[in-house]
């Protein structure tokens, strides 16, 4: 018996006590000091307070070596296993037969983030670097911004509000134009990823008269732009069917003609020129011919820009205005002009 004073170490041990007329007595004990623990798939959990996260249905297995697994509870209700599938916390009680006790706590979260980017189209433009991106969850998160290619260029961890929600509010003014991927993953593995183009430049039309002038030429529209979206062209007011579909053509014929170009981001270029072959006609006067009484000059051009009278009884030119009446008796030189030279 002296030789039994210290059973400190854990195990099984057998017992036999023999009397002097070798009568004997044997009993078998464990000493059992260590408390249970849970496994999920390869991955062991001892008793703590930390939270083990899961984004679906929870199940584990009890384990206790020496003593085995007595109870099992789950939110104070006694288990026979540990298996769980709603969202929510969970705490778990586990006790072996020797009175060791473990304490588990289990969140599953099966919805992932909430991600909002402010001005985002249905297309997946943005046409402005002033947007914000708005994340939400009940649980911690880490949002990510990567480039096209997929590389990272920014991680950012969440933070918590004063209703205890976890949020993080972000701009991506210094990304500037680009296709980027915003990636978020709460604690439980759920994640939730956008992908959107920022396009903050207009198309870009060349190959036109200066927006607002008039011109006697035909017109050859080119338009640059890598997310061209539509062309329209309105001819004096009336939309031109199918030009943007045809290549966008020579203009050719007189006209007012306005084109709008506009981009997948809504951003939009609009000229506006006139195209105008036709010299002015005098309405009631004829060259070379002398009339007898005073005359109105009439000229007849939309787009008239001025009348220059070259009067040969005082030797002097003026520009006139079109109704002006020619009273002095004269040899009168005229010239109209219209905007388009």
């Amino acid at each position: 018996l002296d030789n039994l004073k210290d059973l400190s170490r854990e195990g099984e041990y057998i017992l036999v006590v023999t009397d002097e007329a070798f009568n004997s007595t044997s009993i078998t004990f464990t000493i059992d000091k260590t408390a249970p623990v849970i496994q999920v798939d390869d991955q062991t959990y001892t008793s703590s307070d930390e939270i083990i996260y899961s984004k679906g249905r929870f199940v584990a297995s009890a384990i206790d070596e020496l003593s085995g697994i007595d109870k099992i509870y789950t939110n104070g209700h006694e288990r026979v296993v540990i298996d769980v599938t709603s969202d929510g916390r969970y705490e778990f009680k586990v006790i072996d037969k020797a009175g060791n006790e473990s304490y588990f706590v289990v969140m599953i979260d099966s919805i992932a983030p909430e991600l909002e980017i402010e001005q985002l189209q249905e297309n997946g433009f943005v046409n402005t670097e002033n947007t914000q991106i708005n994340v939400s969850d009940v649980n911690t998160f880490t949002t990510e911004i990567l480039d096209q290619d997929g590389k990272v260029l920014n991680t950012r961890t969440s933070k918590v509000n004063d209703n205890k929600i976890n949020y993080d509010r972000f701009g991506i003014g210094w990304l500037g134009e680009g296709t980027f991927t915003v990636r978020v993953t709460d604690v439980a593995g759920n994640v939730i990823e956008k992908t959107f183009t920022v396009d903050v430049t207009a198309p870009k039309i060349t190959k036109v008269p200066e927006n607002g002038s008039a011109v006697n030429y035909s017109v050859s529209p080119k338009i640059e732009d890598e997310n061209l979206d539509t062309v329209v062209l309105t001819k004096n007011g009336t939309v031109v069917e199918g030009y943007q579909e045809a290549g966008m053509y020579e203009l050719s014929h007189d006209g007012v003609y306005t084109i709008t170009a506009t981009d997948k981001a809504g951003n939009q270029t609009e000229v506006i020129f006139t195209i105008d072959k036709t010299a002015p006609v005098f309405d009631n006067l004829r060259n070379g011919i002398y009339y007898q009484d005073d005359i109105t000059v009439q000229v007849e051009d939309e787009n008239l820009a001025k009348i220059v009278a070259k009067i040969y009884a005082t030797n002097e030119e003026t520009e006139i205005e079109n109704g002006t009446v020619l009273d002095l008796e004269s040899i009168y030189y005229l010239t109209a002009i219209d905007k388009a030279g």
